[in-house]
């Protein structure tokens, strides 16, 4: 931890929880609201900071006219991205443990966010949370699949295995790595880029399963791939700049087309002009009951997994242009 240097400049009972939200009208009342509600030492408080990242669907006003001073409301001019909202947002903050927390979430029980508390005061820089469904439906269902592969693989001892939806840091920590890289302005790869970095300089990071949130998604395969697609195309690029190695040996590189060349670019090549009817067709199926839900799953991963790499043959003519 030599490379990490610890300062007092913070308040030392004061917990930022940082919520970035881009046209998330219809949810952020979820995740102030339960924030608001979490018990903590009466000697503790949480200080929640919104960042509006450019909304037009007038989220800092909802905010402003539910919760008034109870958030710190700041805005950006335009869309930044995510890295830059949680950057401005914990910059804007003086607690001495930082939390981000995702406009469509809530945390799962009124004691959540302390287990985060409690597990940086035993001696973890870092703790990463849960992430469940309640959604009875296919999609809650692929979700807590995702989740329990991560805490596998973190078990396994792949610290990067975690998103920061759901994510409680030290200040001094988070100052020391500089917070998020803001060259990742697109879906993707910039909380494992994040906790890859932090990883580097020593920081002991920690899975806590009793800091748990929700997150009911309300999906479709179209949407997961158009996510993956713009997450090869773009954030790929940044992501393998920065880590070439780590990101050959993941899941990722091993179907990018700029890493393997043929077949790979053929596959993309014949793939991008049907992948709209493969994308209706998954999502038909899903909302049937009849096809048993591994069959789902598997269809699921392989056509997301097509749009990613679609995304990173794109990427590749675009540099070869």
């Amino acid at each position: 931890m030599d490379k990490i240097q610890i300062t007092n400049q913070f308040f030392p009972h004061v917990v930022d929880v940082v919520i970035p939200a881009y046209n998330a009208q219809a949810t952020i009342q979820k995740p102030i609201t339960s924030t608001l509600k979490q018990e903590l030492p009466a000697n503790w408080r949480q200080n929640v900071i919104i960042t509006n990242d450019g909304s037009s669907d007038g989220t800092a006003m909802l905010c402003k006219l539910m919760f008034g001073e109870q958030v710190q409301i700041i805005s950006h001019e335009h869309n930044r991205g995510r890295s830059a909202s949680r950057n401005t947002g914990w910059r804007a903050g003086r607690g001495k443990y930082v939390i981000f927390l995702d406009a469509d979430c809530e945390w799962s029980s009124t004691n959540s966010l302390y287990s985060h508390l409690k597990t940086l005061e035993s001696g973890a820089h870092v703790s990463t949370g849960s992430i469940i469904s309640r959604d009875p439906g296919f999609w809650g269902t692929y979700q807590n699949i995702l989740q329990s592969s991560r805490e596998k693989d973190f078990s396994a001892g792949n610290l990067a295995a975690f998103t920061s939806a759901n994510f409680a840091i030290r200040r001094s920590v988070l100052e020391a790595s500089g917070g998020f890289d803001e060259g990742y302005l697109h879906y993707g790869f910039e909380d494992r880029d994040f906790l890859l970095r932090l990883i580097s300089l020593g920081a002991k990071i920690s899975f806590c399963p009793e800091a748990a949130i929700v997150h009911n998604p309300d999906s479709s395969l179209k949407e997961i791939c158009k996510k993956m697609m713009e997450s090869g195309q773009k954030s790929s690029v940044t992501f393998q700049a920065a880590h070439p190695d780590f990101y050959a040996r993941s899941v990722y590189g091993k179907i990018d087309c700029r890493l393997h060349g043929q077949p790979f670019i053929a596959l993309a090549i014949i793939s991008g002009p049907i992948m709209p009817v493969l994308i209706s067709l998954g999502d038909s199926m899903i909302k049937r009951a009849s096809v048993p839900f591994q069959i789902k799953r598997i269809y699921v991963k392989m056509i997301s997994g097509l749009a990613f790499m679609i995304g990173t043959y794109r990427a590749l003519r675009h540099h070869s242009n």
